[in-house]
């Protein structure tokens, strides 16, 4: 199993990146966390992965860090939840939005997530109640609050956060005019890039 890589930064485009190690240029998909955590092309950055093997393919799926990649690992547990739809939870909801919505059985935030329906939600809830006890993940979300994410992902300059995220909400599938008008409304209150994108989602949520 792949379980990290350490390469140059080549292409990004949500939600794929591309990474070149070694000379081998890897095709990974990433959360909307890792996407705007990217440094400039060709930087040099170390990612956590997930290397997903189906009969029809061979994918392999990017994180910033070790805890959303458990998450999303989690999540694959799921009846009925595939490597998509993890990967579109873990792109909205933060790890610690995700405990929290598991613990307080929280459905509605759940079902907010492109591709989650009420019943998903449900089952989401409570096939993942007693796992994320077992698993020990409301000290690990505590910690998380403790201390930044453990990666070696490089923030991009102040000058690309409003044109990296205006291209994430893109790459999910709003047009350009909404996308900039989203992200325009949101980013005095965000303050870092990833905050700035989830906000901008929920802002589109509620219309």
């Amino acid at each position: 199993m792949i379980g990290q890589l350490r390469g140059v930064l080549r292409h990004k485009e949500l939600p794929w990146i591309v990474l070149d190690v070694s000379g081998v240029g890897y095709e990974v998909q990433v959360t909307l966390t890792l996407y705007c955590q990217l440094p400039l092309i060709d930087y040099e950055i170390t990612i956590y992965t997930h290397f997903s093997v189906r009969e029809d393919a061979q994918s392999l799926y990017g994180f910033a860090s070790r805890e959303e990649r458990d998450m999303f690992r989690g999540f694959l547990r799921i009846s009925g939840v595939g490597p998509k739809l993890a990967l579109s939870l873990m792109s909205t909801l933060s790890v610690e939005e995700c405990v929290a919505c598991i613990r307080n059985a929280d459905t509605t935030s759940l079902s907010r997530v492109p591709g989650v329906g009420k019943k998903t939600a449900e089952r989401i809830v409570i096939e993942m109640r007693d796992w994320i006890k077992q698993q020990g993940w409301v000290e690990r979300v505590a910690s998380i609050s403790r201390s930044p994410h453990e990666n070696s992902v490089a923030h991009d300059p102040r000058q690309q956060i409003l044109f990296d995220a205006e291209s994430a909400l893109v790459g999910l599938g709003y047009k350009q005019p909404i996308a900039e008008k989203a992200i325009r409304t949101v980013q005095a209150q965000a303050q870092t890039p990833e905050e700035l994108v989830r906000l901008a989602l929920r802002s589109l949520a509620q219309r």
